[in-house]
């Protein structure tokens, strides 16, 4: 097997090569499964159970799968050898075409399961025609309160220095009428990419299944630096302020940007920028954030922790966290503003 790269040939091998533990875990997040450590669920269950050994072999412990990433997409994304070594070089960032492939070899127990559809525009829509239809059934004070309670505290509204944009709000917000929750959508652009939702009494945030959990959400202007967030609210809030950022979806996105098939187009624009990264209080985060930094080259830590002057924060504190605790966005980006003026390399702006 091989491809073609930049004018000569690379073997399958050459491929497999550029795949480590780290990176094939990056790519399973972005396939939309859920990692913790060396682990991730291939299955809907309680605890990950199938992991992925230093030469990049995955095992299901609780299941009869075994073999490496090809195998895996081939079996439960049901695409061809082919497409799955396409997939793969294209997030490792390996711009190719690929020679004629020989026949992929089938897994030995072959499943047939439903492929999965996704349409970001089709379900983009339905939530917003969701949103009208649950204010009309249940009334626009109600399903306010209901919003300002769960995606943004009403006080917040109430910023002299800064202005919420209650019309991307408006675009970006949703419902879904099954999870009884709202959802969120992201853009490139115009173009829905991905809806976000709430289960049923979890506070985490799911993309639709089969949607490109991978996406991540930028906007870039003529400011000499950029924030970084991690999570649905805070990208949230970034638009809706109109702030420049870019935002992941979760840490692992964060951890394999530079595998990511946007890295190039959004290191064009961000390239010379002074990026602050506003670090979730956990260690993931902060492994991700190390990660960024040593991309860029440069940046700031926002610890919240040591901006609230080392009170002891709960884990998984974030950047929407202080703001909401602050109840004021003119206080909480003033005390941001001082933190990133007394932080070095911000002088050198």
């Amino acid at each position: 097997m091989t491809a073609v790269v930049k004018n000569r040939t690379l073997s399958l091998d050459e491929v497999k090569a550029q795949l480590d533990q780290e990176k094939i875990l990056a790519l399973m997040e972005i396939l939309g499964y859920e990692v913790k450590g060396k682990k991730f669920k291939l299955r809907d269950e309680r605890t990950p159970s199938t992991s992925v050994s230093p030469d990049g072999l995955i095992t299901d412990f609780g299941g009869d799968f075994k073999g490496d990433i090809f195998d895996l997409l081939q079996k439960y994304h049901r695409i061809s050898f082919d497409e799955a070594v396409r997939w793969v070089a294209r997030e490792l960032g390996i711009t190719h075409t690929l020679a004629t492939p020989a026949k992929p070899i089938q897994p030995k127990t072959p499943q047939q399961p439903r492929r999965a559809t996704f349409d970001a525009t089709k379900l983009y829509r339905k939530a917003q025609e969701s949103f009208a239809k649950y204010v009309e059934a249940e009334g626009k004070e109600k399903v306010m309160s209901e919003f300002y309670e769960k995606l943004i505290p009403q006080k917040l509204f109430e910023s002299k220095k800064m202005t919420i944009d209650k019309k991307v709000l408006h675009k970006m917000v949703g419902y879904d009428s099954q999870a009884k929750s709202f959802t969120i959508t992201l853009f490139d652009g115009d173009v829905p990419k991905i809806v976000n939702v709430q289960r049923k009494g979890d506070i985490k945030w799911w993309c639709a299944k089969g949607s490109p959990k991978s996406f991540i959400s930028s906007y870039f202007d003529d400011s000499a630096f950029f924030f970084v967030v991690f999570g649905i609210k805070e990208i949230l809030l970034m638009e809706a302020l109109h702030l420049p950022y870019i935002g992941f979806q979760s840490d692992g996105i964060a951890k394999g940007f530079k595998h990511s098939a946007q890295y190039g187009e959004i290191m064009a624009k961000a390239g010379g920028k002074l990026p602050i990264i506003l670090m979730d209080n956990d260690e993931s985060c902060k492994e991700a954030s190390q990660t960024l930094l040593s991309i860029f080259g440069k940046g700031i830590e926002a610890d919240f922790q040591k901006l609230l002057f080392d009170v002891e924060l709960p884990k998984g504190y974030d950047f929407f966290d202080f703001v909401v605790a602050m109840e004021s966005l003119d206080i909480a980006f003033w005390m941001l503003e001082d933190y990133i003026e007394r932080t070095p390399p911000y002088d050198e702006l």
